[in-house]
């Protein structure tokens, strides 16, 4: 429905599958992933007044069992494949960009082991790694996400903006940064694939600082609600 942009009623949905009318974006898919099943049938949340990701007998798409949403923009050459990450809640947090197989570096905070370490600890998960840490990203995105559940409403208004606005910024930067990687990749591909990690722990670390921000600024209207309430 969300896709082919049609609304059905429950006992129209007889269709296993239909195929698709046009080549999907990012932007298409992104709707899905942060699908809370807005304004049909299945829509528990009252138009945000009830925390779509608490307490509902629906399982939506993004639902408070979500821990990581991405979206891979395939390419021809391997090193601009690129992939948009959102951590934890896709709806309350932006996709950001990665160039992940020309990553010769993970960025700060975004790892705590190496590749066959960490093949490991995820089915043996050490009880450290479930202690809040602040030194590892995925804690702000999850101080973030408890942010969200006092008031839930506010808090999507005030995040779904910034995430437009943020992914709207990346997307400009998009060609500007392919291009100085394609500009050197045929004289010097360590240079080249070293711009794409370059911007890609750049815009990690700086996501990492916008969630911190968004923490604090959603505590403060929730403080100012109080008082008001109060008063």
């Amino acid at each position: 429905r969300i896709l082919a942009g049609i609304h059905l009623e429950d006992d129209e949905l007889r269709e296993f599958s239909r195929k698709a009318e046009k080549k999907y974006s990012a932007e298409d898919i992104k709707k899905v992933l942060r699908s809370h099943f807005e304004g049909g049938s299945d829509d528990l949340s009252n138009g945000y007044e009830r925390n779509p990701h608490r307490g509902a007998t629906v399982a939506t798409i993004c639902n408070g069992c979500t821990v990581e949403s991405l979206i891979i923009e395939f390419n021809e050459d391997k090193y601009l494949t690129r992939m948009l990450r959102s951590t934890l809640k896709p709806c309350t947090s932006p996709y950001r960009p990665w160039y992940p197989v020309a990553l010769t570096r993970m960025p700060e905070g975004y790892s705590q082991h190496a590749p066959l370490a960490a093949q490991v600890s995820h089915f043996y998960v050490d009880e450290k790694e479930l202690e809040y840490n602040p030194n590892f990203a995925w804690w702000t995105f999850k101080n973030l996400y408890y942010a969200t559940e006092y008031d839930y409403k506010t808090a999507h208004e005030v995040l779904s903006k910034s995430c437009d606005y943020l992914e709207s910024q990346w997307e400009a930067q998009k060609v500007g940064v392919e291009a100085a990687y394609n500009a050197l990749k045929d004289t010097d591909i360590s240079a080249a694939r070293e711009i794409l990690t370059s911007y890609t722990c750049a815009q990690a670390k700086f996501t990492e600082e916008w969630a911190g921000k968004k923490v604090v600024e959603l505590a403060n209207i929730r403080i100012l609600k109080n008082k008001k309430d109060w008063e």
